[in-house]
């Protein structure tokens, strides 16, 4: 290799390296607006192994499971002043615990 030609592919391992490291893009969750003054989480068809990091979390006020098997509804109401930055965070939880399911997000009515 010349020394332009080395130049050119440090550069550009550097670039790649740097872009490993650049921060990934929040998940997106399908979102409705609700009809009360309270955040919900939630997905259908749900399948996990366990639930408890975020169902523990302080801002789930409340969480239901459909009673049909497997469950094709997982829902959990966010306590009174929650934010959109801790439906996000419940949202990413259940990301983290789920084999498969797909989860929603319902805001307050504006």
């Amino acid at each position: 290799m010349t020394g332009r030609t080395t130049s050119a592919a440090v550069l550009l391992i550097a670039a790649m390296m740097l872009a490993g490291c650049a921060e990934a893009p929040a998940a997106s969750y399908d979102r409705t607006e609700g009809d009360g003054d309270s955040w919900f989480v939630g997905a259908k068809d749900p399948r996990f192994e366990s639930l408890s990091l975020c169902i523990d979390d302080p801002s789930v006020g409340t969480s239901l499971q459909s009673a049909d098997m497997p469950s094709s509804r997982l829902s959990m109401q966010l306590v009174a002043g929650s934010t959109e930055e801790d439906a996000i965070r419940i949202a990413d939880c259940l990301g983290d615990a789920l084999t498969s399911g797909q989860i929603w997000i319902t805001s307050p009515r504006t």
